[in-house]
């Protein structure tokens, strides 16, 4: 974990590179070992989540989930080692627990608390689909819902990387926020930004995000100031249509690359007035009014439209009262 006083070498043992120095005062401990028995996962299931490019490690022979920062180079300032105490002092049942990183030349990473059954995804296939009905469904959106509250109250203010990929569910079935913080870590300098377009997976990163930040990013526009509460709300809406279709962001659209439909995204409403949305067919999942108007309103093209976190509890719990999917739905969500 983090650990002011700690010099250590940090190794990445899945990648089967070096992750480098510990980062003076602020980052340490190692990376490595085996991390099947860590992780308690199938040899199926860990070649599932590293065709999803997810990315995992060990520390402190502690399985961990590693995110890697499309950054060739990182230099550790006041500014960093502050953001890095904020978020130690975070705790909450549906935040995972940030636990390291590591600011090495072309190898610059952060690690977060592993959780073994997966990210949300992983939930969308086989066994795991066919189990996901709409109790699970529920407390999982109000997992997010409360932990979303909780880091918009918090000093760290907007997650702004938030997709279904951070939701990750941990040996309790219950969902936990990942990928959050440190924003000027993430923060490309421009040449970064536009050699990060490059990436095969750069447009699938894009699709939950809020037109509003992809118009700016289109303007050269990078930073946290950039993303809002609203557009951490926009990337939640998208959620909801992979949490109501059991499916991945946009999957109507079978004839359309995830750059055509960032790109549809980008431009905005139509003279019509149409935006380029999802659409929740009549596919059998049943999905109810109260959660596709919800959505609807999540990714409105005005920011000022959207509702934040805490009308949006409310609005679950009035679905999960309509659904009858248990009592803790009627309970405040805690922050």
């Amino acid at each position: 974990m983090v650990d002011e006083s700690h010099q250590a070498q940090d190794t990445a043992a899945e990648a089967g590179h070096s992750m480098g120095r510990s980062m003076g005062a602020s980052f340490g401990g190692s990376f490595g070992g085996s991390m099947g028995s860590s992780m308690n996962m199938t040899q199926s299931m860990r070649k599932k989540m590293a065709l999803m490019g997810e990315h995992f490690g060990s520390w402190n022979k502690s399985a961990v989930i590693i995110r890697w920062v499309n950054r060739r180079r990182v230099v550790l300032t006041p500014k960093i080692i502050m953001e890095v105490r904020i978020i130690r002092k975070l705790a909450h049942e549906n935040v995972a627990k940030f636990i390291g990183g590591c600011l090495d030349e072309n190898h610059v990473g952060m690690m977060y608390e592993m959780c073994t059954k997966g990210p949300l995804p992983l939930m969308f296939e086989g066994e795991a689909r066919a189990k996901m009905d709409w109790t699970i469904r529920m407390s999982w959106i109000k997992d997010i819902v409360s932990g979303m509250i909780y880091l918009h109250s918090s000093p760290v203010g907007t997650h702004s990387r938030l997709t279904s990929h951070c939701c990750y569910i941990d040996s309790r079935f219950t969902l936990k926020i990942t990928d959050y913080g440190i924003p000027t870590i993430f923060t490309q300098t421009l040449s970064e930004f536009w050699t990060s377009k490059r990436s095969p997976s750069h447009a699938n990163s894009l699709l939950w995000t809020a037109p509003e930040v992809l118009r700016a990013a289109a303007e050269g526009l990078v930073g946290p100031a950039i993303y809002t509460k609203e557009s951490d709300v926009y990337s939640f809406g998208i959620i909801l249509q992979e949490m109501a279709l059991r499916s991945k962001p946009y999957n109507m659209y079978t004839a359309m690359k995830s750059s055509e439909i960032v790109d549809e995204v980008r431009k905005g409403a139509s003279t019509s007035g149409v935006q380029f949305r999802p659409r929740f067919n009549d596919d059998g999942e049943n999905v109810p009014v109260k959660i596709i108007e919800l959505a609807q309103r999540c990714w409105a093209e005005e920011a000022s439209q959207r509702p934040l976190f805490d009308k949006i509890r409310v609005a679950v719990r009035n679905v999960a009262k309509d659904m009858s999917v248990g009592s803790c739905f009627l309970q405040d969500c805690s922050v």
